[in-house]
């Protein structure tokens, strides 16, 4: 995702942890093979859990070594955990839940996320469902539109922090949507 060393990361990522505590836990949703995103965070001192739906990409996690990292084999919006987190990281993933359950997304981050804890996530413009290539193989993609996503977020206590359309940056390319929220209640 932009970049092939935890010191590269995506300049988003770099500034979306500067409202996390040091030493604070972060869920990296979608967490691949862990690099670049969970390594440049456990290499900032963050607690991570990366999850991600395929076992392929967290054996190679689990490979890579990454301190202060844990991975496990897990959709989402099975995800359990007693744990909360300070930050959760969802870069190019949710979009990959489909298009009727992407309502579901909301009150699950509004259940893994601390007060006062922070989510970013890319995504798309308008709602609806498409069909992509990525890496030779076909991949599903489904979205609200940016008004029923900020809708959703605040109809689970969080508000928007940063918004940003048509983002884009070297290391990351382009998004539509690139947006960091705000757990404001329990």
């Amino acid at each position: 995702m932009g970049c092939t060393s935890p010191r590269k990361c995506n300049q988003c990522i770099k500034d979306f942890v500067k409202y996390i505590l040091p030493g604070g836990r972060i869920l990296d949703v979608g967490c691949g093979a862990g690099m670049p995103v969970t390594g440049f965070l456990a290499e900032q001192g963050f607690i991570v859990q990366g999850i991600d739906p395929s076992d392929q990409m967290i054996k190679r996690a689990k490979a890579s070594g990454i301190a202060n990292a844990e991975f496990t084999v897990a959709d989402f919006l099975s995800y359990q955990t007693e744990q909360l987190f300070d930050g959760i990281i969802a870069f190019d993933s949710l979009w990959h839940i489909p298009l009727a359950k992407q309502q579901d997304i909301y009150p699950k981050l509004a259940s893994l996320l601390k007060c006062g804890g922070y989510f970013l996530m890319t995504h798309g413009k308008d709602h609806g469902e498409i069909e992509g290539e990525m890496f030779g193989k076909v991949f599903y993609y489904a979205l609200l539109s940016v008004a029923e996503v900020e809708e959703h977020l605040r109809n689970h206590a969080m508000e928007v922090v940063q918004k940003h359309m048509d983002y884009a940056e070297q290391t990351t390319g382009t998004r539509d949507l690139l947006l960091i929220a705000r757990k404001v209640t329990e």
